[in-house]
């Protein structure tokens, strides 16, 4: 996997550091009774998040990983969706979704 494709995947760390960080900065300064409430909510912010952006800039990581190619008609938005919850889990899951792909 090398030229546009490893480009591709940077972009996509990169995403999911970046909302990583905004997350974690914008709810820094809350405080909540419970740790797991904070969690949820900084899932669904993040999650929303990665969900837009590969919306509105079309980024199908699979397609990038050569798992599923040339999505058809409305099929193509589950894979900006679940693109976007990818990116909205943080860079650790992109990360280790990376190991599994380059041990085949």
């Amino acid at each position: 996997m090398l030229g546009n494709d490893f480009g591709v995947l940077i972009l996509y760390f990169f995403l999911a550091t970046l909302i990583e960080r905004i997350v974690e900065t914008s709810l820094s300064g809350v405080t909540f009774q419970a740790i797991a409430k904070k969690q949820r909510i900084s899932f669904f912010i993040a999650s929303t998040i990665g969900i837009l952006v590969c919306i509105f800039a079309k980024l199908n990581m699979f397609d990038a990983l050569g798992l599923y190619k040339d999505g058809v008609g409305s099929a193509i938005y589950t894979f900006y969706v679940l693109t976007g919850f990818a990116i909205g889990s943080g860079s650790q899951f992109l990360h280790e979704l990376l190991k599994i792909k380059t041990t085949k």
